[in-house]
C-alpha cells in the first residue's frame, strides 16, 4: 500500500482508519439492502467512492497521484461488467459497488 520509505505521520492513520471504519459500515449497508430489497442504493455507492479520498490521503505520500490512478482503475474494473449488466447477470448497484471498491 505504502511506496516504500514513505513516511505517514499518526493523524494520517487515523484518518484512515476511521475511513476503514466508514466503509465497513456502508458495506454492512449494502449487504443488508441487497439481501432485503434486492437494491443497493446510489447513495451508499457514492459514499464508498468517497471514503477514498480519505483512505488514499491517510495512506498515501502522494494523495493526488494516488486517486487518479484508482480513479482510472475502477474504470477498467466496471467496463467489463457491463456484459453481465446487460445480460442481467448483474444489477446496476452492484456494479457501482464494485467500481467504486476498485
Amino acid at each position: 500500500m505504502l511506496a516504500s520509505g514513505a513516511q505517514v505521520g499518526g493523524a494520517q492513520v487515523w484518518l484512515a482508519a476511521a475511513a476503514a471504519l466508514g466503509l465497513a459500515l456502508l458495506l454492512a449497508r449494502a449487504v443488508h439492502s441487497d439481501l432485503a430489497r434486492r437494491r443497493i442504493s446510489n447513495r451508499t455507492c457514492l459514499a464508498v467512492a468517497l471514503l477514498a479520498v480519505p483512505w488514499w490521503s491517510g495512506l498515501a505520500p502522494d494523495p493526488a497521484a494516488v486517486l487518479c490512478r484508482q480513479l482510472a482503475l475502477a474504470l477498467v474494473v466496471a467496463l467489463p461488467l457491463v456484459v453481465p449488466f446487460g445480460l442481467r447477470l448483474l444489477g446496476g448497484g452492484d456494479v457501482k459497488l464494485i467500481a467504486a471498491l476498485a
